[in-house]
């Protein structure tokens, strides 16, 4: 593999992450927010540089952000008791995060099908495999490997 395929394999993830997420409409959240609100609504009370840590995102973008959807009453925000220069994070009360942001933990063979149509159970079968395998080497502590289900099953 080249850069060139490299950017765009990531391109053709990107269009599968988005169509599993079933992500259309007006309040389209990108990756980063996605993974910003799950990580809060998981570990309420956060401060920035702890929610950047554990999703790999870039202070900054994490920071703005939070600023973001504070703004959208999705967030509150508050002064660390303990040490007044950092700011927590928690999904406010009432709001609309969890109908907003999708539930990343479904399988992503849907959207796979979304962008390819036309794949065989065999070539569905070697794509999942290969997302595992890559996943498992990149990102370490996962889930078994995803399987086809039969329902959802073409020749």
């Amino acid at each position: 593999m080249n850069i060139a395929e490299l950017h765009r394999l990531v391109r053709v993830l990107r269009e599968i992450a988005s169509s599993s997420t079933g992500y259309t409409g007006d309040r389209q959240m990108s990756a980063g927010m996605v993974a910003i609100v799950q990580d809060v609504t998981g570990h309420p009370d956060s401060a920035i540089g702890d929610i950047a840590e554990r999703t790999g995102l870039a202070q900054s973008f994490v920071s703005k952000t939070v600023v973001r959807l504070r703004e959208q009453g999705i967030f509150q925000v508050s002064q660390d008791p303990r040490d007044g220069r950092r700011t927590l994070v928690a999904v406010r009360p009432g709001s609309a995060a969890r109908k907003q942001v999708p539930d990343t933990s479904m399988p992503i063979e849907e959207g796979v099908r979304a962008v390819f149509p036309e794949l065989t159970d065999a070539q569905m079968n070697r794509i999942m495999l290969g997302l595992s395998v890559l996943a498992d080497e990149i990102l370490g502590d996962r889930t078994p490997e995803p399987r086809i289900s039969p329902q959802r099953a073409r020749t």
